[in-house]
């Protein structure tokens, strides 16, 4: 959710580090320790050996980009080379009982240059393990890493997946989705491997995180809690803003409207307890509010749908467990959708644009950011950044499939006094989704009513639930209605 204070201190952006986040279900660790890894006999390689090395192109498919091997390598004679894709879903052909199982899955990873995002997950599938869908293995970040050499990265398996890792099967494939900037000399992948070195989440961050109030929250989402904030909270500060609070608290709530929010003013993110007993899985909450964090710094006036936009998009680029939670972003419009409305909506409009204007540049989340550290994103800001306003581009995301505003009719306004996002509707009878195109749905505050006009508003879709009639302009509907209106059924003179 929307953090409610803001600090004012401006941070100039410094390099995009790589951040070292480790162990207990947190990430990589990109350090060269001792370690036990499956070791190469001579003669034929076994499968396992053959497709975690990257020996030879059939032992994965990709969903995207040209997949091809490459000489240059860290073991065996190969590596896999990935070419020309923003996303690909690499599946490793069919693998039986793996032999070396470890506390952790380790793979070399060389980028053709340095990249300012991008993230490497792994998954598994197996239907004789009970894996029927993307079983979640772990995450670790590209952005960062040095240009043309292999850095050795980790994600850690808990003690459930190794036990299953270790049962008999011979349906097992390894998927990792590389989601990171296309390039056409290609990123190469080599040496996946099990390796058997374990450290606390936290070890060696140079950030501190609080609990405050955490009575009666699971001990196990507490550690996923902790574990995620130091896997992803380091990665988003030295992103988008190096100055970033370095100690930050969690604090917990009995119950909330909102399942969390943020104070940057305070460092302090409010986790509602009814929300993490309902959503077990949903330590990724974290990685949101931990964007608002960060966010710290802005100057007023700010748009609240791009900071909320935003947090949704770090969510999606550096949430852990966001398949296991069914948590997504769209990627294409539909009915409904707005950019104003902030969170998903604006994220997967903000992915849009990166890829159609941004490509080789730093990303439009990026830039906001920049933008909104020294003053307050305008027409000006969008056209310098795309080449048009944002108006136009959402309509191009859609397809002109978007409604436009009507040339006449009653005017809405998601703030008091006809102020902030507002939007023009004719005759006619809009729902929830209709509203939502529009970026009212459950949003407006004020409304301006033409002379011989007259709308009926309603507090549930479809027409339903209670109503109220507005026929002169209304500067608040009052806090009855304020954010309430779902329906809205509307008459010309």
């Amino acid at each position: 959710m929307l953090f409610k204070t803001r600090s004012f201190v401006k941070a100039n952006r410094a390099a995009v580090l790589f951040s070292v986040f480790v162990a207990a279900g947190c990430g990589a660790n990109p350090d060269t320790d001792a370690e036990e890894s499956i070791g190469r006999t001579e003669g034929a390689l076994t499968s396992q050996q053959r497709i975690f090395g990257f020996e030879a192109p059939l032992g994965w498919t990709g969903s995207a980009g040209n997949i091809s091997t490459s000489t240059t390598h860290t073991e065996g004679a190969s590596s896999l080379s990935l070419r020309n894709a923003n996303y690909s879903l690499l599946t490793s052909q069919a693998l039986s009982t793996l032999s070396g199982v470890g506390t952790e899955l380790a793979i070399d990873v060389l980028p053709p240059a340095v990249a300012s995002w991008g993230q490497l997950e792994l998954y598994a599938t197996s239907a004789t393990l009970g894996w029927t869908s993307y079983q979640w293995l772990g995450q670790v970040s590209l952005a960062g890493l040095p240009a043309g050499q292999f850095a050795h990265l980790k994600v850690p398996l808990s003690a459930a997946q190794q036990q299953k890792l270790k049962q008999s099967y011979s349906d097992l494939q390894i998927r990792l989705a590389v989601n990171a900037p296309a390039s056409s000399t290609g990123w190469l992948l080599d040496n996946l491997h099990f390796t058997s070195l374990t450290q606390d989440c936290a070890a060696g961050s140079a950030y501190t995180l609080t609990f405050v109030n955490q009575t009666g929250v699971d001990a196990t989402m507490l550690e996923n809690l902790r574990c995620t904030f130091f896997a992803t909270y380091p990665l988003l500060a030295q992103r988008f803003n190096p100055n970033a609070s370095t100690n930050v608290t969690f604090s917990f709530v009995e119950t909330a409207s909102n399942p969390a929010w943020a104070e940057p003013g305070i460092s302090t993110i409010f986790i509602s307890k009814a929300h993490l007993a309902a959503h077990p899985l949903d330590s990724d909450v974290v990685v949101h509010e931990g964007m608002h964090i960060v966010q710290a710094g802005y100057q007023d006036p700010v748009q609240g749908w791009i900071i909320e936009g935003s947090a949704d998009f770090a969510r999606d680029r550096y949430g852990l467990r966001n398949l296991e939670n069914n948590w997504s972003i769209p990627k294409v419009w539909a009915p409904g959708l707005h950019f104003a409305n902030g969170y998903g909506d604006a994220a997967g409009f903000f992915e849009w644009i990166d890829s159609h204007y941004r490509q080789n540049k730093l990303g439009i989340v990026d830039a906001l950011d920049d933008v909104m550290r020294s003053g307050v994103v305008s027409s000006s800001t969008w056209i310098s950044l795309t080449g048009y306003d944002v108006v136009p581009l959402w309509a191009q995301y859609s397809n002109n499939q978007a409604p436009v505003q009507a040339p006449a009719g009653i005017t809405f306004y998601r703030d008091d006094n006809y102020t902030g996002w507002s939007f023009t509707i004719g005759a006619g009878t809009y729902g929830s989704t209709e509203l939502g195109s529009r970026a009212l749905q459950d949003a407006i505050s004020s409304l301006k009513v033409p002379s011989g006009w007259r709308v009926t508003a309603y507090e549930h879709d479809g027409s339903q639930g209670a109503s109220i009639q507005y026929t002169a302009d209304t500067p608040s509907v009052g806090s009855t209605w304020n954010d309430k209106i779902s329906t809205v059924v509307i008459s010309a003179p």
